[in-house]
């Protein structure tokens, strides 16, 4: 459970003596709220720093009848599961209920090491709950983010936009921002949704400036002075402020009015100075010592100032005004106006450099000694020390990790000298770790993991604290460098250093409640299947997934689901395959989890059996099901999905939508990881097959060409590719050749599918060489490895010779049922797609829930952008739904789709 500060989802104080402004607050309440309804959904406050925007959101929200959940936002919360923590907190403040269910789903998704190339987490799922625990609200309620500035993430963004587009009527969010955020404004704008507050309406009038000035120093500012103080300050807040304090101890406030000139920021420097230069030295010291800190509180303050002084302090600068906020009722924490914090530590820069970073060194400490840990690591790193930053970090980094953190420790590591990492191996380790949940950076993650293999036994053994569930033993450690290396090894598609690494694994996992036990199970899985070792293998997947319900991990079950299907799959168990997907999708929606994209794999893997069943519009479903939700998922999850996607649309001979998706798969998903590459190469050999391209077929396949070539993991389809290309080619003794080898290959590695594939192969080869009888006896040996579990397109997609000879079966009585069946689908193949033909998957009105869904948008006049945004989805994705809907409808752009679709009965008017 990720640690978090009261402070931050509390609703700060507001002070007594605040000027008040009427005109503000009826501008921000018209039209908001009607019979416990919010009219808008937004209120946007964006103003430069300096001009009060928290201040105005607090006197409006003050004098609302609703609830307020409010959420303090900085740099730290530039992580997704962080950030939605505070607001589920926030909001259960408001009302206790609220936020649980959708606080235990954010929690439960803990990103495990097994998945690589696992991206950002699918918030929709989580926000989906919370927007249904928010519909139960007992009474309207207002969000506040107030510094949603400090917020860079795009994913947050993404989720901000979502809400927004969700949000049910009895709630309400504010932004206080410096800067417009990318959620969404422009829809918000056009359909009247958004309430937008800015710097003209923040600033001061000529009577507030007046009561401001006169309250500060008791002088009545003339007409000609209130003119120019105007002119100056533009009514900006802070510059007021500031001026006020200057003039409270100025003999001639009429001078210093005419000596204010220039921009805002010459005149807080002018101000700042006049400021300081009048406060008593133990003030300008404090003022200036504690500046570094983004929050403070009297014991913080006692610590890095080495004094006892803080709360006394405190009280004073508050007195005094000077600009330091209570940010909690009980007077635990503070912190100064941002500007003037700015101010002083520019301040404390030039007049005292060394300062800085012993300062932040001591609140540093401070924070250690208090369990907050992110704080301490925030402070060493800004002080730039950081060696004490590691050590701080290389504690807690495991624990930071099963809190979801991966986004913040990249950050971390990130700002963390290459030398203060290195001297930790196990921040080397989780280094390499993060580095792979982002795989665009796996060579960096190399490096590190090279360094952490450095380390020899004694070192790590001392660094490991035996015993504690978070903490890895000695064992445990050297297990995990091991299958980093392996995991490595698998994405450069080294299969020799994968088995290398992987080889006993499990025994540095002993620990039945070891959290990266499940890893190991699912790493010596893999090797057993490549080694042929089938059944060891279904045991270790077993034995992953019994460990990953025990650990509650359904994210890490569904993982091991997805391998252990693919391992079934190429056994050809079609129907396990189905009966896993089906077990473990009901473990998912059981547990939160229905809606993530690794669920999502498993639609489009039941996709593949429906496919290969020639279930066409059953498969084209489940596909398009697992393609929608791995729309925010791990990278590798949407490419796996869109290469079940190409090979559905190879099976349809929609040939075009076939080379345009690959053209997407390979501008955007090639480099994922080797297996991916490689599939991609297979549909683009095998389209070129189908085109008669026989050249391009050849250039692709150059490489692997030789008859020494090893076959290796990933690459059965290739080898099988190559026998198809040299029968196109006439060339049938070399595929004979080529096939002797591949099928004992396949043998030896358990491999049901490929021996398959490669009989049927064997069987066209040899009707080819007019060897009937030999032909036939291995048609019978294909159809007697496919007729258990339903095989259909591996012998509809090699041609009318495997047709011409399964009639000869017939007329023998072999196989009666199954071969029936089979001709009877040769005979669909040639009713509804002629060779060359590139026919539709299926009619218009079998369009998808999702095609219907931008199909209404295109009609609407939405632009790519627009629809992207509304959905929650890629443009990239919009732009491939919408190639998708013209194909289907025969449209060749939105306007003639839309016609077609209204005329078919798809759109009604």
């Amino acid at each position: 459970m990720t640690t978090l500060m009261e402070v931050k989802y509390t609703v700060p104080p507001l002070r007594s003596d605040l000027l008040q402004r009427p005109g503000l607050s009826e501008k921000m309440n018209r039209e908001l709220q009607s019979d416990g309804r919010f009219t808008r959904k937004l209120t946007l406050i964006s103003a430069p720093a300096g001009y009060g925007k928290t201040t105005a959101a607090l006197q409006w929200l003050q004098a609302l009848d609703s609830c307020t959940a409010w959420v303090s936002l900085d740099e730290g919360d530039n992580d997704g599961r962080v950030f939605w923590s505070y607001v589920v907190r926030a909001l259960s403040e408001v009302h206790g209920g609220v936020g649980k269910k959708s606080a235990d789903y954010l929690q439960a998704e803990t990103t495990q090491l097994a998945g690589m190339a696992g991206g950002p987490t699918d918030y929709r799922n989580f926000l989906k709950r919370l927007v249904n625990e928010m519909a139960s609200l007992p009474k309207p309620a207002i969000l506040v983010l107030d510094d949603y500035h400090v917020i860079e993430e795009r994913d947050i963004h993404d989720g901000i936009s979502y809400l927004l587009q969700h949000l049910p009527p009895t709630v309400h969010v504010v932004l206080v921002t410096r800067v417009d955020p990318p959620v969404g404004l422009s829809r918000l704008r056009g359909r009247g949704e958004i309430l937008e507050v800015r710097a003209a309406d923040l600033r001061l009038d000529a009577r507030a400036v007046r009561q401001l000035v006169c309250r500060m120093t008791g002088y009545d500012v003339r007409d000609d002075e209130l003119a120019e103080l105007l002119k100056s300050t533009r009514g900006w807040i802070t510059g007021l402020q500031l001026f006020a304090l200057s003039a409270s101890q100025s003999d001639d406030i009429s001078q210093l009015i005419h000596n204010l000139a220039g921009q805002n920021r010459y005149i807080l420097e002018y101000l700042l100075d006049e400021v300081l230069a009048h406060q008593p030295p133990e003030v300008r010291d404090f003022l200036l010592q504690t500046s570094p800190l983004n929050r403070f509180t009297p014991s913080l303050c006692d610590h890095v100032t080495k004094s006892s002084r803080g709360l006394d302090m405190l009280m004073r600068l508050q007195r005094q005004n000077l600009f330091v906020v209570k940010l909690d009722e009980a007077g635990r924490w503070y912190r100064y106006h941002p500007l003037f914090g700015q101010l002083l530590r520019h301040q404390l820069a030039k007049e005292r450099p060394r300062e800085v970073g012993r300062i932040l060194c001591r609140a540093a400490d401070w924070y250690r000694q208090k369990g907050m840990v992110p704080a301490a690591v925030d402070a060493f790193i800004d002080a730039e020390a950081f060696g004490q930053a590691a050590d701080v970090l290389q504690e807690e980094v495991e624990k930071l990790w099963y809190q979801g953190r991966e986004k913040q420790l990249l950050r971390w590591f990130d700002a963390l000298s290459e030398e203060s990492i290195m001297a930790h191996r196990r921040l080397c380790i989780f280094y390499c770790t993060v580095l792979l949940v982002n795989a665009a950076r796996s060579s960096e993650a190399e490096h590190y993991l090279t360094a952490a293999e450095r380390f020899t036994s004694d070192n790590y053994e001392k660094e490991a604290e035996p015993g504690s569930f978070l903490r890895l033993t000695g064992a445990e450690m050297e297990g995990l460098t091991r299958a980093l290396r392996a995991q490595l090894a698998a994405f450069s598609g080294d299969a020799e250093g994968f088995l290398a690494a992987a080889d006993g694994i499990m025994n540095y996992f002993r620990a039945r409640r070891s959290n990266w036990r499940p890893l190991a199970a699912t790493l010596a899985a893999e090797a057993s299947e490549w080694q042929g070792d089938v059944r060891k293998c279904d045991r270790l997947f077993r034995l992953a997934l019994e460990d990953g319900r025990e650990l509650k991990d359904p994210i890490f079950c569904l993982l091991v689901a997805n391998r252990m299907a693919f391992m079934k799959l190429r056994d050809a168990k079609l129907t396990e395959v189905l009966q896993l997907c089906s077990d473990q999708l009901e473990f998912a929606e059981e547990t939160g989890f229905a809606g993530t994209s690794r669920a999502g794999t498993l639609w489009s893997l039941q996709g593949e059996i429906h496919r290969e069943r020639n279930e066409l519009e059953c498969a084209a479903e489940c596909i398009q099901k697992g393609i929608d939700m791995a729309e925010e998922g791990p990278p590798t999850a949407a490419a796996w999905n869109l290469i079940w996607r190409l090979r559905l649309l190879l099976s349809c001979r929609r040939l075009q939508e076939m080379e345009d998706l690959l053209g997407y798969v390979r501008e955007h998903m090639m480099g994922l990881a080797a297996w991916i590459d490689r599939k991609v190469i297979d549909l683009r050999v095998r389209l070129a097959i189908c085109r008669g391209d026989h050249a391009a077929a050849e250039r692709l396949l150059t490489p692997f060409m030789k008859m020494d070539e090893p076959i290796g993991p990933w690459y059965d389809e290739t080898h099988l590719n190559i026998v198809r290309l040299l029968l196109a080619q006439d060339r049938v003794l070399g595929a004979v050749q080529r096939l002797e080898s591949l099928e004992d290959y396949f043998s030896e590695r358990g491999s049901t599918r490929g021996r398959l594939q490669a009989t049927i192969l064997r069987s066209v080869a040899l009707h080819r060489l007019d060897r009937a009888d030999a032909a036939s006896v291995q048609l019978r040996a294909a159809l007697q490895l496919g007729e258990a579990e339903g095989f259909v397109r591996s012998f509809l997609q090699e041609g009318e010779e495997v047709h011409a000879l399964l009639l000869k079966c017939k007329d023998r009585g072999i196989c009666s049922c199954y071969v029936q069946k089979l001709l009877d689908e040769f005979a669909g193949e040639t009713d509804t797609a002629a060779p060359g033909d590139e026919g539709q998957l299926a009619p218009a009105d079998e369009i998808t829930a999702r095609e219907r869904e931008i199909l209404r948008l295109l009609s609407e006049g939405l632009s790519n952008k627009e629809i992207a945004d509304r959905l929650f989805i890629s443009l990239n994705t919009v732009k491939w739904h919408a190639s998708n809907i013209y194909s289907k409808l025969g449209a060749a752009n939105r306007t003639e789709a839309a016609s077609i679709a209204k005329r078919l009965g798809i759109l009604q008017d």
